[in-house]
């Protein structure tokens, strides 16, 4: 296993325009190669910061990949750092200027005269095309330790990055991961369930909450595959009222794709009726490649006129039992199986906050409500008063998207383990209590 560290450079990296992600591609790629990303040091457009950074981010590692500062801006001042860092001086490639002269004609316009910056390389490095941007790369060495400098824009990085990792890293003894996605437990309770099942050396088990999921990845060396799979079904057994559904390859599924394959299995279409959730069931779905096999229509009803004018649901029920309701649930995913043109019809119609909550409603109070066929299911959500705008509508749209699915797979009871749910109960159509 190598060690691979990483330098970004920008000041927009350190400002709050914008956020780095490269490190995050490359995190993954190396461990999925049997390696490891060491740290990743941010640095702003300063090139003697840029050296001492340099300088340390080569201690211990067998490679160091540099990410950003290769355009043809004043500010890109990448190449300028290492040739200070090597001793070298910048050199104009003629491979690069063909190169880069030959994408301006393919855009049809003549190229700036800056942008022949993008043609300086440090002497002793070795020049790498980029096939899908205007900044080529390069390879420097410095003490015996290579370093890899990438564009920072990130489908740039990571194509040139798959092109030259494999060739600067040592071959790495190859690991095997068993990743799955929980929704509705927490890290820690979740974390409790698996440790008490023990694990054998040699396995590696991992807990990364990204709300509202929490992922459990357990990886071993390829010749421990058969103790990795009998670990694996031992210690994710508990989980399984919280467990998502996997693929065919045995990747986990975000919950709005698992509610795709169910509904493409079963031949059947979906419509969302949303409130307090405004669209995020229906972005979740359609943010997904071929969603069109499953997903039929969405409408955000966030007025009690809307509830009643697009899904039908009466205004005398929404005057009797208030618009964040059981009855207003059910009737809002019945009218939008009715009107929408779909078999499958899920809703949703809450207190998000911060504002807006009572004392028999406070804030956190959320009702999802899915409809099939002549009847349904309601749940009803306490999410607390501790939890973000953000984090209540994210959590009840998982929450959403979790009936539909455990509905369609015949074990809807299941969401009463679902963290935050207060009730659970199926319902009769029409009948809206």
């Amino acid at each position: 296993m190598a060690m691979v560290n990483m330098v970004c450079i920008g000041d927009e990296l350190l400002d709050g325009r914008t956020r780095e992600g490269n490190g995050f591609w490359l995190g993954g790629w190396l461990r999925r190669a049997g390696h490891r990303l060491g740290s990743v040091t941010l640095v702003a457009d300063d090139r003697a910061n840029i050296v001492a950074a340099l300088r340390r981010a080569t201690s211990g590692a067998a490679l160091v990949v540099v990410s950003g500062g290769l355009g043809p801006t004043l500010d890109d001042i990448t190449r300028d750092a290492i040739a200070d860092l090597l001793g070298d001086e910048l050199r104009a490639d003629a491979g690069s200027e063909e190169r880069l002269r030959a994408k301006f004609g393919r855009f049809g316009r003549p190229m700036p005269d800056n942008n022949l910056r993008q043609t300086l390389f440090p002497a002793s490095s070795r020049v790498v095309p980029n096939p899908v941007g205007t900044a080529d790369c390069f390879v420097a060495t410095f003490e015996g330790i290579p370093l890899l400098v990438l564009p920072g824009v990130p489908y740039e990085f990571e194509t040139v990055a798959k092109l030259e990792l494999p060739e600067l890293l040592p071959a790495a003894a190859p690991r095997r991961f068993i990743t799955r996605r929980t929704a509705g437990i927490g890290e820690s309770d979740l974390a409790r369930r698996m440790e008490a099942v023990p694990c054998p050396d040699g396995l590696h088990v991992t807990w990364c909450a990204s709300h509202p999921y929490v992922e459990v990845e357990i990886s071993a060396a390829a010749t421990d595959d058969e103790a990795l799979t009998a670990y694996a079904s031992a210690a994710l057994a508990p989980l399984a009222p919280w467990l998502l559904p996997v693929d065919a390859e045995g990747a986990a599924l975000s919950a709005a794709a698992a509610v795709l394959a169910a509904l493409r299995q079963k031949g059947l279409r979906i419509a969302t009726a949303e409130s307090c959730t405004g669209g995020g069931i229906a972005k979740e779905l359609t943010e997904i490649a071929g969603s069109s096999d499953g997903f039929a229509c969405g409408v955000v009803t966030y007025s009690n006129r809307s509830k009643s004018e697009l899904l039908g649901v009466p205004a005398a029920l929404i005057k009797a039992e208030g618009a964040v309701s059981s009855a207003v649930a059910s009737a809002m995913a019945e009218g939008a199986r009715a009107r929408l043109g779909a078999e499958v019809a899920v809703a949703v119609t809450g207190v998000a906050g911060p504002g807006g909550g009572s004392e028999a409603k406070p804030v956190g109070t959320v009702y999802v409500a899915v409809s099939v066929a002549a009847s349904g299911w309601v749940m009803k959500l306490s999410l607390g008063r501790s939890r973000s705008r953000r984090q209540i509508r994210e959590t009840s749209t998982v929450a959403a998207l979790r009936l539909v699915e455990r509905l369609l797979a015949g074990r809807p009871e299941e969401l009463e383990h679902f963290g935050g749910v207060a009730s659970l109960r199926c319902y009769r159509s029409g009948t809206f209590r």
